[in-house]
């Protein structure tokens, strides 16, 4: 078993291994990031992705924000100290390239895929069984697809046909889904099989090969989730799988078995895993889809006059969608709260800027602030394609009207809102230096401006120690930012009363905020029901 660990939650691992009895094995890889683990089918060694820098650097350079370069693909063969070049592609001259190994579900082929800035990819692939699963040099690899202008991925290979079965954005922006044969990809579409069309509606999501002769398919529209099952064969659509208004995520399966599982939650349910049996499930017809732009999410009760406390929480970018989630934390604001992190930072910092007057509080979670300077640290370089080139003049102006950094309008007659900006020491993703300059500069505006005579409005950093941009945060961390933030707006909005739980047991408590949403976390978290604290100030 291979497993990565990282340290003060930074984006760079360290890869271990146990055997299946879960001793430690000696093998360790440090410095690996932004790449997948695969094994060799005979589980004699691993392939794995990590950065190789080049050019000699400060040592006085933090390696936190030091701009990422030359992505590699090695394996490492179990028990060596000597891993083995796989493909680096510098002869290409493009230090920002990402390879990323994966071997194929049957195990016969190593597919490389390079994906440029602007998420198109390359495919090569090594036939494992030709050189007997056993890798002593860099072998030669061949090249499978190769289009500048789409994103591939494979997801299955069948030996019947010799062909694999491609998700793809090449000509359907929606995505679809293809079979091309090995021998004959490089010719072009024209020899490629259409097997689910695009969709001109709904955003085709992913897909997966189950129970032999099916494929799990999940569809986005209007921000919700659907999950049907198509023929493997053909691609003809077969049935839905009846669900709420939800998501459906982390689907598995296999070709081998007849079972495939998945993960449902929605606003209220929280998530759950499903057992899929494909020899059991009946067939039903397909339901009639209504649009919904928006989701509102409160009471039965409450009625829809605009006075009712709200907060809106935004991402906006990369093509991630914000889809219906479970979540058992109970909010209530007397004004309108925002709140985004990472690309939503940006989206909230935006917003404030633009209509200042309506917000009573912004919670910006390690926001990318910096819009000139975002793709010299780290994997920035890799964001061009969703924000554009700064270093291109016609790019630069468009980006410049919109970086929060360089947009900071201060309003008449009224404070700026309430904000809380939130970052980790050791963020190498969204590095710390957006949260602060943004706040130094958000200071230095008010300091010299006249607002400084009528501001009131708290802003606050709060830099986070030992902890990165959010992946692996362990649930202290969780529980202490996540009482920060509502005792932060439990302040500036004058809470008057919170009501947590059930109406069973009351408990009139006279503690700070902070003490009281630490309870509020201590019940949630040991799952006490049945009890209600009404805070009083």
């Amino acid at each position: 078993m291979a497993y990565t660990i990282s340290e003060k939650g930074s984006d760079l691992t360290t890869i271990n291994f146990k055997d299946v009895n879960g001793q430690d094995l000696p093998d360790k890889i440090p410095k690996v990031k932004q790449g997948s683990l695969s094994w060799m089918p005979n589980n004699k060694g691993i392939f794995y992705s990590k950065y190789i820098q080049t050019k000699k650097h400060s040592t006085n350079e933090s390696t936190i924000t030091r701009k990422d370069e030359y992505h590699t693909l090695f394996y490492h063969p179990l028990g060596s100290k000597q891993d083995i070049l796989i493909a680096d592609f510098r002869e290409l001259d493009d230090p920002n390239l990402n390879i990323v190994g994966s071997v194929s579900r049957d195990g016969r082929f190593l597919f490389v895929y390079v994906y440029d800035r602007d998420n198109a990819n390359t495919i090569y692939y090594l036939d494992l069984n030709s050189i007997n699963f056993k890798i002593h040099r860099r072998p030669p690899l061949t090249l499978l697809i190769h289009d500048t202008r789409a994103f591939f991925v494979i997801l299955d290979y069948d030996h019947e046909t010799e062909s694999a079965i491609v998700l793809t954005d090449h000509s359907a922006p929606n995505r679809k889904l293809i079979r091309i044969k090995i021998t004959t990809a490089m010719l072009g579409c024209a020899h490629w099989e259409t097997l689910i069309a695009e969709d001109p509606k709904r955003a085709l999501e992913s897909v997966v090969p189950v129970a032999g002769d099916k494929l799990m398919v999940i569809y986005i529209e209007d921000v919700k989730t659907f999950l049907y099952v198509h023929c493997y064969k053909t691609g003809k659509l077969l049935y839905k799988i009846p669900l709420g208004i939800g998501t459906v995520s982390q689907c598995y399966g296999d070709r081998e078995d007849t079972e495939a599982f998945f993960s449902f939650n929605s606003f209220l349910e929280a998530p759950t895993i499903y057992r899929a049996d494909f020899s059991l499930v009946a067939k039903t017809s397909l339901l009639q889809l209504e649009q919904i732009p928006i989701f509102i999410i409160a009471r039965k009760d409450v009625k829809r006059n605009g006075q009712n406390p709200t907060l809106l929480y935004g991402y906006g970018g990369f093509n991630i969608p914000v889809l219906p989630s479970y979540s058992s934390h109970r909010n209530i604001f007397v004004k309108l709260a925002i709140q985004g992190g990472s690309n939503g930072g940006l989206l909230v910092a935006a917003c404030s800027h633009q209509r200042p007057e309506l917000f009573g509080a912004v919670i910006n979670q390690v926001g990318v602030m910096d819009m000139l300077r975002f793709h010299k640290f780290t994997v920035g370089s890799f964001w061009i394609s969703e924000y554009g080139d700064p270093e291109k003049s016609s790019e630069f102006e468009y980006i410049f009207r919109y970086s929060p950094l360089h947009n900071i309008r201060l309003p008449r007659g009224v404070q700026w809102p309430a904000t809380l900006l939130i970052t980790g020491d050791h963020d190498d993703r969204v590095v710390p230096s957006h949260t602060l300059k943004y706040a130094a500069q958000l200071y230095h505006y008010i300091k010299k401006s006249e607002i400084k005579l009528i501001q009131r409005n708290p802003i606050l950093v709060n830099i986070e120690t030992n902890t990165g941009h959010g992946a692996g945060k362990p649930r202290d961390k969780i529980i202490e930012e996540l009482v920060d933030i509502m005792s932060f707006l439990q302040r500036v909005l004058q809470l008057k009363c919170f009501t947590y739980g059930r109406l069973n047991v009351q408990f009139i408590l006279n503690i700070s905020a902070n003490d009281f949403l630490q309870i509020c976390i201590f019940a949630q978290f040991f799952s006490f029901p049945h009890s209600t604290i009404i805070f009083l100030k």
